[in-house]
């Protein structure tokens, strides 16, 4: 019997290479001694909106976090609690793109074998997207579920459970 090749995840380095090749405009760095990465860049929904100032923060053997920095989401919202996020500051949003799936027999939605320039930048771009029709309409149609007061260390803590759909 031949065992198939199961290629390792990728690294830090072919991670931010897939970032800078697919957003070459952006701006990244590896760090932790080659164990993470930090990666910005101007993220547009449609050409009809506006540009957000977005980041990553990834660390191997855990799940990226997503920021939107620029413009202040909070102040977009007029203070109104943003749907999928797991914190509102004037400085940055940090929104939440998937489910970490940590209970018994779920798959997460998001795993280290993906690329974030495959998976998380355009997932942060249809965040957008359903964002800014959620400030037009004063509906979330991006699907999903989430507690706004738990962060996401809180959440990936209880083991990805969420009292309103898992109590």
């Amino acid at each position: 019997m031949i065992c198939p090749y199961i290629p390792p995840p990728p690294t830090i380095q072919q991670q931010l290479g897939a970032l800078q090749q697919h957003f070459p405009t952006g701006q990244g760095t590896v760090c932790d001694h080659d164990l993470g990465l930090h990666w910005q860049g101007e993220l547009q929904p449609t050409v009809f909106s506006r540009t957000y100032l977005v980041g990553i923060q990834y660390k191997r053997e855990q799940f990226p976090h997503t920021f939107v920095y620029a413009p202040d989401l909070n102040q977009l919202a007029g203070g109104e609690r943003i749907p999928h996020t797991f914190s509102q500051k004037s400085d940055e949003t940090e929104i939440c793109l998937f489910w970490p799936g940590k209970n018994k027999g779920e798959i997460p939605e998001w795993n280290r074998d993906m690329l974030l320039a495959t998976s998380i930048v355009p997932w942060a771009t249809l965040w957008l997207y359903y964002f800014e029709h959620w400030l037009a309409s004063g509906e979330w149609h991006g699907g999903g579920y989430h507690d706004n007061e738990l962060r996401f260390d809180q959440l990936v803590e209880r083991g990805g459970r969420h009292e309103r759909y898992h109590p």
